[in-house]
């Protein structure tokens, strides 16, 4: 009996030490055993990329495969150039894009995103209105072409968010940190995240007049 005993813990202790080197040293185990737990667990987070860069190709692969497409981009740099192209490649009967306002009364988000920002990265609230009205200029010529729409809103930035009939890629936006060096999580659609930011993203939507 205690020969079965130390044996199983022996076991026991190989496999946490094996699962261990593997989460550290591993990052395709490292994904793996956090979309298990996750599924067990019930919280739907399918990968965690280290940086949001990480995630271009899976978030461009994830829009060109979706049937609908929604995004929340407090900036929106990242809708230019080649994720724009991209995007319109296969026409989505559901396209949605939520940049935000640069109107006087929501001068006071960009102004607070501004501020969070740290040398040698800081920008001016002026730098940043530009780069969204760049943006939202890039966007109307697609506009116009019926391959999406585009609303502006007035909220907190908190948060990138994109949004498929399968996956949220969810970037939360970090005082003093680049969005480009903050983690990316993307849940799956049977996750409670994956409810909570579709319903989020609708709820502000429907709320902006066309």
């Amino acid at each position: 009996m205690n020969s079965f005993l130390i044996s199983l813990a022996g076991s026991l202790v190989a496999a946490i030490v094996i699962a261990l080197f593997g989460y550290f040293f591993s990052r395709t185990f490292r994904d793996l055993l956090v979309m298990i737990f996750s599924r067990l667990l019930g919280i739907g987070i399918d990968k965690i990329y280290k940086k949001s860069t990480d995630s271009n190709d899976d978030v461009s692969r994830a829009v060109e495969q979706a049937e609908f497409v929604k995004i929340f981009a407090p900036r929106g740099h990242t809708l230019s150039g080649e994720y724009v192209t991209r995007l319109s490649k296969k026409p989505k009967s559901v396209c949605h894009i939520l940049l935000p306002s640069t109107n006087n009364d929501a001068l006071y988000w960009i102004e607070q995103r501004a501020s969070e920002r740290t040398a040698p990265h800081k920008k001016e609230a002026s730098d940043l209105i530009n780069a969204i009205n760049t943006t939202a200029d890039s966007l109307s010529t697609y506009e116009k072409q019926g391959l999406l729409k585009l609303k502006r809103f007035n909220h907190p930035h908190i948060a990138r968010l994109v949004i498929t009939d399968k996956w949220v890629f969810f970037l939360p936006l970090k005082s003093g940190v680049r969005a480009m060096d903050c983690k990316m999580v993307k849940y799956s659609r049977c996750s409670f995240m994956y409810d909570f930011w579709n319903r989020y993203f609708d709820q502000i939507w429907d709320s902006i007049p066309d």
